[in-house]
């Protein structure tokens, strides 16, 4: 940067408060300390711009030339010239370096150390920062006496590259306090330039590190329209790809409004803008006060110390420094290779040189709030001074003014707990001080009095305004909240202001080749607490989409209930063969029973197989085993529960009924009843499964947000077992195994008061058939409401199958198992039963012993009767008697037999081929059902 003050700007612009985020990279200097220079001795400097008077200036109107030559020596010392220029005015002014250059001279020529026999004098000239003017005033120089030895200057880029382009062609080397163009670093163009000013590229790696710092990826540049300028931004924007930095935009204007080209930044997208900003400063006298100044003081030092250096390196030559011509190659090289060995520690911080540029720390300094002293509390962009002086409400308000600030409003809450906090941390006050604050009642109404407060109006919860009184104070008692009082009354006060943006250092950086050292110094302080962000925050949605399936530990839960199912079912098939030949086992049909405990299990299968999607296996095995749960399901169920429907058919054709005809109804007709039920399944899933097969399809569910990530949305979907024309399918299926559930029910209600000894189980199958027609309808009809949700619709289908299988099997065999196991030789006494008609009744236990007391009382009248037909026979002849007895009664025509079977009697007559039983009683009634085996 040029001789005006050098800022490097960074600016955010997606902050609330744009100054809170500016950051200013400078150069590192400490002007006005005392600062050690070579020689041994201190040389001490001072800011105070009035100390800094022009020496030795004339003023001549028709020359631009304005230093004296003195060729008179000081004390006997041999005087040397330098050549300045200095730009007093054009496009920047840079005369206020020029007392600091004189102010070193003057402190070099005091120096007994430095150059003890030269008086170092300078001769310099208005460059107006012009490249003509610069070029004319060179040549003035150097076609002019006296001979100068070294040139300083100029501030001013353009005007430098004029004369540093020019003059090493007459052995000249240039020292410049302020050109920083990156263009004069091309030691071809400008071989013999050296500046105390680092160039302006040397900055792009700080900001380029600044940005690493911060995560900031996006940027864009605005810059004036001119040579020095674009340079700068092109090395950056090099840099810049080099670090992987988006550059969304670089603008560029040419007139001193940029008010456009930022709007076009504003307006493209929020990101980290990087400015080259030059500050004008306030001037002094006839001179612009620079801050750069003590780079111009530290670049007549590096002359004068590599003057003293070259002394005894020109003795050995047998020269000395008078002697320089402008034709002496070898004395302006030897000046050239001296300066880049000095080393020292100027004004400005450390003076080194590589190749010509200086080599320097950047210090990297923020715009931050502060308050006017310590008195003050800051918080956030607001300073607070609690005055413990007790005034009335109107001189606190006046007292306030005063100090350039308001009585204090408190326009949100964490200014309140700000407030609150502090009060309750002062050692000076109490919990119960009143403070005035800034609430004032105005026509009726209780508002800030400061109108620049009027739209902001807060009042904590359990404050009471509704008093006589105008003035409100708060105390450190947050129960209490806001509370009137007289504005007469004497009270300590609040006062705010806002607060002042300071620079302050905040980290410092020195380049080097592995990317540089960045050392923070301070703290960044960024509004709102946080890093502002490189570019206008956009919220990215990612949508996911999650297979909403069976977890493993699901299927694993439902698949060992379903194996336990499965083994009880084993135990009940072995228990059925095993005692296949007890006459409680084998009235039951344990052939019919077989089948049950075969469907079953296929229904318990189908739980292995439902429970299979693609969270466990992939897509092509979950479609077949779509095929082949539901011929485990249909089938399964027609053999279980297609067995029992026939055994109560059986139960119901020959009990339900009165005949005098034998009924038998063997096991094979019950099979064959069986079979066509399978065989209508068969057909329909075959159809089925050939004409439509079953496909996975998907479904999605609604959006969710995903709680564990932020800014992501999950689309839940499941899949499902589908075809085309499912629903038809489906209905069919459905209404056939309907039809036989209706038929069930109907034998189950007209066999549930039957108890027959040799079909034992009857009862107990329309127990069954109930629960099946309950547990399916259930199950059929909440499995429509809950298919979005497979895990839950897994969990219920296969509790259903688990619930109905096993209650079905339990109420089946436990009942023979106990029978089996109570009475291993059978049970002590059969049971005869009538129908379930209302004009039958079944035999009980007493019945049993009543008949059995008729019994024996027949016995004996039939004792009687043989005693008495005994008597007649003897009294009379045989064939009387049989005749008498025949005429009495047409049934013995032919003679009669008394016989008794059990508890079952009855007589023969003639050839005993009628033979006569009591009503509604078949003998041969339940051969059938006892010839299963």
């Amino acid at each position: 940067m040029d001789c005006t003050m050098h800022n490097i700007t960074i600016l955010t612009m997606n902050t609330q408060v744009l100054l809170g985020c500016i950051l200013l990279l400078t150069v590192n200097f400490a002007f006005g300390t005392n600062t050690d220079v070579p020689g041994g001795t201190q040389v001490t400097t001072n800011a105070n711009a009035s100390q800094l008077e022009p020496t030795a200036v004339s003023d001549t109107s028709n020359d631009t030339d304005k230093g004296i030559a003195d060729d008179t020596t000081n004390d006997g010392k041999i005087p040397i010239y330098l050549g300045g220029f200095f730009s007093h005015g054009g496009v920047w002014d840079c005369s206020g370096i020029l007392p600091a250059v004189e102010m070193a001279l003057d402190h070099i020529n005091a120096r007994s150390d430095v150059l003890p026999d030269y008086d170092l004098k300078m001769v310099w000239n208005d460059t107006q920062c012009a490249a003509a003017t610069g070029t004319r005033v060179l040549f003035d120089q150097l076609f002019h006496k006296p001979q100068k030895l070294i040139l300083i200057g100029d501030g001013c880029s353009t005007s430098t590259q004029a004369i540093a382009g020019t003059s090493y062609h007459w052995n000249l080397n240039v020292m410049s306090y302020a050109a920083s163009a990156p263009t004069l670093s091309n030691r071809i163009d400008y071989p013999y330039f050296y500046r105390t000013v680092m160039p302006d590229t040397m900055f792009n790696s700080a900001r380029i590190r600044l940005m690493k710092e911060f995560g900031w990826n996006k940027v864009g540049t605005i810059h004036g329209k001119h040579e020095i300028f674009s340079l700068v931004i092109d090395h950056l924007i090099g840099g810049l790809h080099d670090a992987n930095i988006t550059i969304l935009t670089s603008e560029t204007f040419a007139s001193d409004d940029p008010s456009h080209q930022i709007q076009n930044l504003r307006t493209a997208a929020q990101y980290v803008e990087m400015l080259t900003d030059y500050l004008k400063a306030p001037k002094w006298s006839n001179y612009e006060w620079q801050s750069y100044s003590p780079l111009g003081y530290d670049a007549a030092w590096a002359i004068a110390l590599m003057l003293d250096k070259a002394v005894p390196v020109l003795k050995t030559k047998g020269l000395r420094l008078e002697d320089f011509t402008y034709d002496d190659k070898e004395m302006g090289r030897t000046f050239f290779e001296l300066l880049n060995e000095t080393r020292f520690t100027g004004v400005s911080g450390p003076v080194t040189f590589n190749d010509g540029d200086r080599v320097g720390i950047i210090q990297i300094r923020q715009l931050q709030a502060g308050c006017a002293n310590s008195s003050w509390k800051l918080h956030e962009e607001e300073c607070f001074l609690f005055v413990n002086q007790f005034l009335s409400y109107s001189h606190a308000a006046k007292h306030c003014n005063n100090i350039g600030s308001v009585i204090a409003a408190i326009v949100n809450e964490t200014e309140y707990d700000f407030i609150m906090e502090t009060l309750q941390r002062s050692s000076d006050n109490t919990e119960s001080q009143k403070w005035f604050i800034g609430l004032k009642k105005m026509n009726q109404i209780y508002e800030w009095e400061d109108p620049q407060f009027s739209d902001r109006m807060w009042i904590p919860s359990g404050s009471e305004l509704n008093g006589a009184d105008e003035c409100v104070y708060m105390t450190a008692d947050a129960a209490n909240g806001w509370r009137t009082i007289s504005c007469d009354t004497p009270l300590p006060f609040i006062c705010r202001m806002e607060g002042e943006f300071l620079e302050r250092p905040v980290a410092l950086f020195t380049d080097n080749e592995e990317g540089g050292v960045f050392e923070m110094v301070g703290n960044f302080i960024w509004p709102g607490g946080y890093v502002p962000l490189d570019h206008t925050p956009k919220i990215i949605i990612k949508v996911l989409s999650v297979h909403k399936g069976i977890s493993f530990a699901l299927y694993a839960a439902m698949s060992s209930l379903a194996i336990i199912g499965i083994l009880m079912a084993l135990f009940f098939l072995a228990f059925n063969f095993r005692y296949r030949e007890k006459r409680f086992v084998k009235m039951s049909s344990p052939n019919l029973n077989n089948l049950i405990i075969l469907g079953s299990v296929l229904v318990y299968a189908t739980i292995f197989v439902g429970g299979l999607d693609s969270n466990l296996v992939s897509v092509a095995v979950e479609a077949q085993f779509c095929q082949l749960r539901v011929w485990l399901l249909s089938l399964g169920f027609v053999l279980a529960f297609g067995s029992m429907f026939s055994k109560t058919w059986r139960v119901h054709k020959i009990a339900a009924f009165k005949t005098p005809k034998r009924v038998i109804i063997k096991d094979q007709q019950l099979f064959l009843m069986v079979f066509v039920l399978l065989l209508i399944d068969v057909c329909v899933l075959a159809v089925w499964h050939i004409i439509d097969p079953m496909e996975i399809a998907k479904r999605d569910l609604n959006e969710i947000d995903d709680p564990q990530v932020p800014n992501q949305r999950l689309i839940p979907y499941y899949e499902y077992c589908s075809c085309k024309h499912q629903i038809y399918w489906l209905a069919a299926l459905y209404s056939y195994k309907a039809l036989l559930l209706i038929f069930g029910a109907f034998l189950a209600w007209e066999t549930r008061q039957v108890t027959i000894s040799a079909l034992n189980d009857s009862k107990l199958i329309g127990i069954s058939v109930y629960n099946v027609i309950v547990l399916c309808t259930i199950g059929v009809s909440v499995s429509f409401v809950i298919n979005n949700d497979p895990a839950i619709l897994y969990i219920f289908t296969s509790c259903v199958v688990l619930f109905c299988t096993t209650i079905t099997l339990i109420i089946v065999f436990v009942p023979k198992i106990i029978s089996v196991y109570k009475y291993p030789d059978g049970p002590p006494t059969m049971t005869t039963l009538t129908t379930g008609r209302p004009n039958s009744t079944v035999n009980t236990q007493n019945q049993m012993e009543t008949l059995q007391e008729e019994i024996k009382t027949i016995k004996q009248k039939l004792a009687e009767v043989e005693e008495e037909n005994k008597r007649l026979k003897e009294s009379r002849p045989l064939s009387e008697s049989v005749i008498d007895v025949s005429a009495n009664d047409a049934r013995f025509k032919s003679g009669c037999g008394l016989w008794c079977a059990g508890l079952v009697c009855g007589c023969c007559a003639g050839d005993h081929k009628d033979t006569y039983r009591p009503e509604g009683i078949n003998n041969n009634a339940m051969e059938g059902s006892s010839s299963g085996d």
